[in-house]
This record gives C-alpha cells, sequence and structure tokens, in this order.
C-alpha cells in the first residue's frame, strides 16, 4: 500500500523516489558512521516530486563517560 501511495493517488503525482532512495542511503550512513547515535527521530518526511524534506528530527547521542 505504501508503494502505491508514493506513486500517486488521488490525482497527487508521484514523489521523487530518487530522493526517497537518497535519503534512506544518508540516514543508513549518518547511523553507520556516528556510533554514539542512540535514537533517531524524523517525523513527519515531506515526500514531494521535487523532494523529500525532514519537517522535524530529533537524535539523542550516547556519550562516553570520561
Amino acid at each position: 500500500k505504501i508503494h502505491q501511495a508514493l506513486q500517486g493517488i488521488r490525482g497527487q503525482p508521484p514523489v521523487d523516489m530518487d530522493a526517497l532512495i537518497q535519503l534512506l542511503i544518508n540516514v543508513a550512513n549518518l547511523v553507520h558512521r556516528t556510533p554514539e547515535i542512540m535514537e533517531m527521530d524524523i517525523n513527519p518526511i515531506l515526500a514531494t516530486p521535487t523532494g523529500m524534506f525532514a519537517l522535524d528530527a530529533r537524535i539523542t547521542l550516547h556519550l562516553p563517560t570520561l
């Protein structure tokens, strides 16, 4: 159902799938390169025909103790 919605429903144009794929890759790379990330919440993400836009995000870090 999600894939169908991303392809455009109720007269809406499809979202930019390349931008969605790049967003997922970038988030995965960020998490992989930053082991201090304990939690990440990106919600909502506005998906449009011209790109993806994070409207709100929160990242919680686990900092090493000294």
